[in-house]
């Protein structure tokens, strides 16, 4: 089931809202993060700094008061909230100085080494830095620990978290809404266009029946313009079926007008010569319905055809091996053939279309000829295309029947009885139009003759025409 847009538009707020609020989250955590590593280590300079002080005076003391003890010393040297620890290398406890830290690491002070900090078990206490570095003392070497709270640093966290919470809370809201804002500017359209989709589809009235969807947003505008591309086109074929069963039921109600008129008058008829010709008529009218739905299907099968299989074809031993087939459909005329005696050319096109277009060329050539008179098979070579002309004697096509022969079902000015119903010239133009090639027509002096034109390969360009052989109803000797 395809999803509607206002599921798109709910998915599309969740998605993006939930990005927006994780980012923000995520950008203030990395904030204060990096503020508070970013603290801690300026206390952890600071402590390391003033226990370096302490080293030195303790030193100095012990050197100019040898009698006094490290007790005295650290009690005048620790101010404020500083806890400060002097033990023995062994860890035994000599002298400590300032309030006890509310934590302690783990496996006790005589254990640690180096610089670190301290956090207490609530994620809003007061981080705690420490140092420890060995204080030389007469003939022996002490260990001091100096211990600082972050007093100052914790206060700062605090502001900096109520402000980033604060800020997350107002860019979340306000990218929320935004959020809502762009994306029902995104998706209004969507629902237009399938409220407009479906008011088409339920009443179509044609190609004035287009959508009418005003959007801000290219891309969408985009989308509609191909929609209503489509839609005319889709409404084009529509019309064309409509025409084309118009026509097709039109010229089908004809012979089966005379068929039944004649089956109806076979048991009145006494005459065998009446009857005869009822019946010569029911043939002559029965083949030309079979032709019509013969050349319905070609048509059928013509226009289904994306793109044709084209491929190089050799044309002058092509139409040398077709045309014992070729003469075949010409029944009633001798079929003449005039090729060329240079060696053979090369053009882009599909073997089958260019066979089935010959054949319903000389089908009408052969219907159209005068009696006694050839029908012609030329080829054509010229320095930039190739044609393949069938030619016959016969009545001229008027200009204005020339500018109506590839129209399905127009067959000019032939009796309604017609075998020929106007859809042969009208299948061959979507072979030629669908291999490339173009027409070439011409019918003046008692001749008519049906070209088609393809531009030579670009691997014989610079071949220059050459001279014909007249071949009178057979092939030319190799």
């Amino acid at each position: 089931m395809t999803p509607s847009p206002r599921r798109i538009s709910t998915a599309l707020m969740w998605a993006i809202g939930t990005a927006l609020v994780m980012a923000s989250i995520g950008a203030g955590v990395f904030v204060y993060q990096l503020a508070r590593g970013t603290l801690i280590q300026q206390g952890q300079h600071e402590v390391v700094t003033i226990a370096a002080a302490m080293q030195t005076r303790l030193t100095a003391e012990a050197k100019a008061h040898p009698g006094q003890t490290p007790i005295e010393d650290l009690g005048d040297m620790v101010t404020g909230q500083r806890y400060v620890l002097l033990t023995t290398p062994a860890g035994i406890p000599i002298a400590s100085s300032g309030p006890l830290p509310p934590v302690s690491p783990r496996q006790g002070w005589s254990q640690i080494t180096g610089t670190g900090w301290l956090n207490g078990e609530s994620v809003h206490s007061v981080p705690f830095v420490f140092t420890k570095i060995a204080v030389p003392i007469a003939h022996h070497v002490d260990v001091l620990v100096v211990v600082s709270p972050l007093y100052r640093t914790a206060a700062l966290l605090g502001v900096l978290k109520s402000s980033l919470l604060a800020g997350d809370a107002m860019l979340i809201m306000s990218g929320l809404c935004a959020v809502i804002i762009i994306v029902k500017q995104l998706t209004d359209p969507l629902k237009d266009l399938e409220n407009e989709a479906q008011r088409i589809t339920a009443a179509s009235k044609g190609l004035g029946d287009m959508l009418t969807v005003r959007t801000q947003f290219g891309e969408i505008q985009s989308l509609v313009d191909s929609f209503n591309c489509m839609l005319k086109q889709i409404f084009a074929a529509q019309e064309r079926e409509r025409e084309f069963l118009s026509n097709a039921a039109h010229a089908l109600r004809t012979p089966i007008q005379v068929l039944v008129g004649y089956a109806n008058s076979l048991g009145h008829w006494e005459s065998s010569e009446d009857r005869h010709a009822a019946i010569a008529a029911i043939v002559r009218e029965s083949h030309a319905m079979a032709a019509l739905i013969d050349r319905l299907l070609e048509l059928s099968r013509t226009t289904a055809f994306v793109r044709p299989n084209l491929e190089p074809l050799a044309v002058r031993a092509f139409l040398e091996q077709t045309f014992p087939d070729l003469r075949d459909v010409c029944m009633h005329h001798v079929l003449e053939y005039i090729g060329i005696a240079s060696p053979d050319v090369t053009i882009d096109a599909d073997p089958l279309l260019i066979e089935t277009t010959l054949r319903i060329l000389l089908e009408n050539a052969d219907y159209y000829a005068t009696p006694d008179t050839p029908v012609t098979l030329r080829l054509i070579i010229s320095s930039q295309d190739v044609t393949i002309q069938v030619e016959n004697v016969g009545s001229e096509i008027s200009l204005e029947d020339q500018s109506h022969l590839f129209e399905r079902f127009y067959r000019g000015h032939q009796p309604a009885s017609s075998e020929h119903v106007g859809l042969g010239l009208s299948i061959a133009d979507a072979m030629v139009s669908a291999m490339g090639a173009a027409w070439k027509i011409e019918s003046h002096d008692g001749k008519t003759s049906f070209g088609i034109r393809f531009s030579r390969s670009n691997a014989n360009q610079r071949t220059r025409s050459s001279p014909s052989v007249y071949i009178t109803g057979m092939l030319p000797m190799e």
